[in-house]
């Protein structure tokens, strides 16, 4: 089995869209699009969303590309 990273071990069990926003540099909108659509799981509970630690990591790992330098390198 992998070895946690260090965004697993940090992370809390349940996320804000703020939260998951900020930890992945991009809008709240953009998280709000992304559950609205079905790509990332979330929950209501009364007056807010929460995303699960699992969920996230799973949709961090779904949508993960690596990225190359010019010759071709990973990083």
């Amino acid at each position: 089995m992998a070895q946690p990273t260090k965004i697993e071990k940090d992370l809390p069990d349940f996320i804000s869209l703020a939260e998951a926003a900020k930890l992945l540099a991009v809008s709240e909108r953009i998280i709000a699009r992304w559950v609205k659509a079905g790509k990332l799981r979330a929950f209501h509970l009364k007056n807010t969303t929460r995303i699960s630690k699992q969920d996230f990591i799973i949709f961090i790992n779904t949508n993960t590309v690596n990225a190359e330098d010019e010759d071709g390198h990973e990083f």
